[in-house]
């Protein structure tokens, strides 16, 4: 599991979540550019990502957007990505 959200309640609730559940949690770094999210999603195998949509001069959502276009019209749990 992915996990790019802010050290704030939900962030913090997610961590303990995934802890209880037995999820490995891969943190990424919240300054992050579109090649390095790329390279992190990739070397990590994860299953699963939770982002914030955005924060400060970030837009997670429309990174992963670029990244992986078929999230506009996938169903939930059956993204089809190229990469």
């Amino acid at each position: 599991m992915e996990f790019g959200l802010p050290l704030i309640p939900s962030g913090l609730f997610f961590s303990w979540l995934t802890s209880q559940i037995g999820a490995i949690l891969v943190n990424i770094n919240l300054a992050y550019r579109l090649h390095e999210l790329e390279y992190v999603l990739f070397q990590s195998s994860c299953t699963a990502v939770v982002i914030a949509p955005e924060f400060k001069t970030s837009n997670y959502t429309q990174m992963m957007v670029d990244l992986a276009p078929e999230l506009q019209d996938s169903e939930p749990g059956q993204l089809k990505a190229e990469k």
